[in-house]
């Protein structure tokens, strides 16, 4: 038996366009982060949280790094309150690594922390998809070239 779907809009007053962002799901939240802004032409390095069930945007307090700027990356929850941000681009491809802890305050806390890891120290990609599994991610396709400039 087919399942009916509806779609609806969700308001998004305040957001900007974008694309090339993630959208990772912790608890009723949605975390937002980077991508691109064709109308700014550039790349964002915001992180924005929206409540699923208020269908509305949350304040939160933000600690740790200055977020990078990057767009076409991947974001993965794993140890239930922590995102790994891999890859992307900012106008060339990105190297570094990030990981957004959660903490349950009121409003909640996102901590921004720039990390280093080790082994396929070359591994540089773009536009790929990711998963966790057994606290490894896995990579999959993705650019390795330069995407240049917007």
């Amino acid at each position: 038996m087919m399942q009916d779907f509806i779609w609806k809009e969700v308001p998004i007053s305040s957001f900007e366009d974008r694309s090339f962002h993630t959208s990772t799901l912790y608890e009723k939240h949605l975390i937002i982060y980077g991508g691109t802004s064709l109308s700014l032409k550039k790349y964002l390095n915001d992180i924005k949280i929206f409540n699923m069930e208020t269908l509305s945007y949350e304040d939160f307090k933000q600690e740790g790094d200055e977020p990078s700027s990057r767009s076409g990356h991947s974001a993965c929850l794993f140890d239930s309150n922590k995102i790994l941000l891999f890859g992307g681009t900012n106008g060339g491809l990105l190297h570094d690594r990030a990981i957004i802890t959660i903490k349950e305050t009121k409003p909640l806390t996102l901590i921004y922390e720039k990390i280093t890891t080790t082994g396929a120290d070359d591994l540089v990609r773009s536009h790929h998809s990711a998963n966790i599994y057994k606290n490894k991610m896995y990579v999959f396709g993705g650019r390795k070239l330069s995407l240049g400039n917007l």
